[in-house]
């Protein structure tokens, strides 16, 4: 992916990249590339901005290959961390659809 080869010296616009490398695999159909990828990106550089975005992300492709611990740890990470955030709002109802997977 030509994103790889992607190079800034701004914190923010990195984080961006590798999300949007994410999501490249996750149209791909390649879940577990598009996991790995939103966790790179949320990693980065922690802020309000990519953070929760990414997280949330990355927990939902997690519930699609199996990986209900880390996803149900990644929401509940934005519902502490990032409450004001937009994606806070949707936590709750992915927390129980997941944990009803995990089950």
């Amino acid at each position: 992916i030509y994103l790889e080869k992607f190079k800034s010296d701004d914190i923010l616009l990195k984080s961006i990249s590798l999300g949007t490398i994410g999501d490249c695999f996750s149209e791909l159909n390649q879940p577990d590339e598009a996991f790995e990828y939103y966790q790179k990106a949320f990693k980065h550089n922690e802020n309000i901005y990519t953070t929760p975005k990414y997280l949330f992300k990355a927990a939902l492709i997690g519930s699609e290959i199996g990986k209900y611990k880390p996803a149900i740890n990644f929401l509940n990470r934005i519902k502490d961390e990032f409450p004001d955030s937009y994606e806070s709002s949707l936590v709750e109802v992915q927390l129980g659809r997941i944990e009803n997977l995990n089950n």
